[in-house]
């Protein structure tokens, strides 16, 4: 009985190859070392039932318990950068690790000398598996993903067994880095208390009313303890300026004189506005002229087109895009 073929991503665990596989698999010539090492790797541990051997004999028994093999799937991913595709081969396999999406990440690593950072490719290899599979599943969640290196250098394997061993303190790493995510939730957290952050609160709070567009509120409702701590800000220009470029400006005089209050420094504060104002009408002028400039090569191009002028000598004259003279051409 013949049986079906499935797709190349969803091979499943009882999958065999057949003779006339292994046929071209012996007669096929390999172009390099490296081709050999690659495809041996690859068209062995394609087979379900090879790699679970592998993983049966080489993953500690607990953790080979919590692996599905009997919905082990082979995909067609692969992480290696071309960079290190002569050093490096890959292979995917998908399944249920302990009821959890997962991913058993597998690496060939042939090369005459160990590969000092091969923790942090591997971390790069998962991060782009992470991200594939939240894109391609649309969720927000990452797969869990077990790594086994197979390792055939010319030496004994001395390059890392962990992720923590990439870092120059292991358990700093573990403490810092492997932790709670230390979030300043400005949106929820009370004006009051930021401020209470000293020379880092005044720019919390431009963050925070940033998004918003809108400064007028914030020195409405804090004057009086931003008047106190204002002349203590080493960076009060640069804060002025990130106002006066993100405020919505709905009310400026308003904004002006707020800000004159707060910094007791009427002349700062006008002085940025009126180099900014003066910049916002030079860059008006500018897109002014550009878009003049936009008009006339437009109507060249109209008249061009009017006079039986072929369209290709149009868009060389005048560097208009294809679409450009498409538009145009169907308005003539």
């Amino acid at each position: 009985m013949t049986k079906e073929k499935e797709p190349v991503n969803e091979i499943k665990a009882t999958q065999t190859l057949s003779k006339t596989e292994e046929t071209k698999i012996d007669t096929e010539e390999p172009k390099s070392k490296k081709t050999l090492h690659d495809k041996l790797f690859k068209e062995v541990f394609s087979n379900p039932e090879v790699t679970i051997d592998l993983f049966k004999h080489h993953l500690p028994p607990e953790i080979f318990k919590k692996i599905d093999t009997k919905n082990l799937q082979l995909t067609n991913k692969s992480f290696i950068t071309e960079e290190y595709s002569d050093k490096h081969s890959d292979l995917v396999y998908k399944t249920k690790i302990n009821g959890a999406n997962g991913y058993i990440y597998t690496v060939l690593e042939h090369q005459s000398t160990n590969d000092k950072h091969m923790g942090i490719r591997l971390l790069e290899y998962n991060v782009q598996l992470m991200r594939q599979h939240m894109k391609e599943n649309k969720t927000t969640k990452a797969p869990i993903i077990l790594n086994i290196l197979i390792y055939a250098g010319k030496k004994s394997y001395t390059g890392p067994h962990n992720m923590l061993e990439i870092f120059e303190k292991p358990e700093l790493a573990k403490e810092l880095m492997f932790r709670e995510i230390n979030v300043i939730d400005l949106q929820s957290s009370k004006d009051e208390e930021i401020i209470k952050d000293e020379k880092a609160g005044f720019v919390e709070l431009l963050l925070k009313y940033g998004i918003l567009r809108d400064f007028i509120k914030l020195f409405e409702n804090q004057m009086e303890i931003l008047k106190t701590i204002i002349h203590e800000i080493p960076y009060l220009d640069r804060a002025l300026s990130y106002i006066f470029l993100v405020d919505s400006g709905k009310n400026k005089e308003k904004l002006l004189n707020l800000l004159k209050e707060a910094t007791q420094n009427e002349k700062k504060v006008m002085t940025l506005a009126r180099q900014f104002k003066n910049e916002g009408i030079q860059e008006g002028i500018q897109k002014g002229i550009q878009k003049g400039i936009q008009e006339g090569v437009i109507k060249t191009a109209k008249n061009m087109l009017k006079n039986g002028i072929s369209s290709a000598l149009v868009k060389k004259t005048t560097g208009l895009s294809n679409k450009d003279l498409e538009t145009l051409t169907k308005k003539k």
